[in-house]
C-alpha cells in the first residue's frame, strides 16, 4: 500500500508540473522514443495501481476499464512529452537501450525494492547531517 501511495504521488507531481501545459488527451501529438521509454519505465507500475485500487470494478463494468485505458494514455503520453522536453531523441534511445537489456530490465523490476532500501541509509545519513550541523552551532 505504501508503494501505491508513493506511485501516486509520484503521478499527482508529474501531473502538477505538467499541468501548465495541460492538453486533452485527444490533442496530444504522437510521441515518439520518449512514449517506449516512458512506457517501460511507468506502465507496469500505472496497471499494478489500477488493479490493486480497481480490480473488483474493473471486471464488473467494461466502462471503468475503457475509462483507465484512456487514463493511462493520457498520462503515459503527458510523462512522455516531458522526457521529450528534457532529452534528446539520441539520448532518450539511448535510455531505452539500457532499459530493454537485461540489466536495465532488472533494474525497473526492482527498482521501488531498491529504492526503500536506499532511503533508509539515506536518512540515517541526513539525520546524522542534521545532528553535527547542530552541535557545531552551539
Amino acid at each position: 500500500m505504501k508503494k501505491s501511495i508513493a506511485f501516486i504521488s509520484t503521478l499527482f507531481l508529474a501531473a502538477v508540473m505538467l499541468s501548465a501545459q495541460e492538453t486533452p488527451a485527444a490533442q496530444l501529438p504522437p510521441a515518439g522514443p520518449e512514449l517506449e521509454l516512458v512506457s517501460m519505465m511507468y506502465e507496469h507500475k500505472i496497471d499494478r495501481l489500477y488493479r490493486s485500487l480497481f480490480a473488483d470494478q474493473m471486471e464488473e463494468e467494461g466502462e471503468i476499464a475503457a475509462r483507465l485505458a484512456e487514463e493511462k494514455t493520457a498520462i503515459l503520453t503527458r510523462l512522455s512529452q516531458e522526457f521529450a522536453r528534457q532529452f534528446t531523441p539520441d539520448e532518450l534511445d539511448t535510455i531505452a537501450t539500457f532499459y530493454r537489456s537485461s540489466a536495465g530490465r532488472k533494474f525497473l523490476s526492482g527498482y521501488d525494492q531498491l529504492r526503500s532500501g536506499l532511503n533508509k541509509p539515506f536518512r540515517e545519513w541526513e539525520e546524522a547531517l542534521y545532528e553535527w550541523e547542530f552541535d557545531h552551532e552551539q
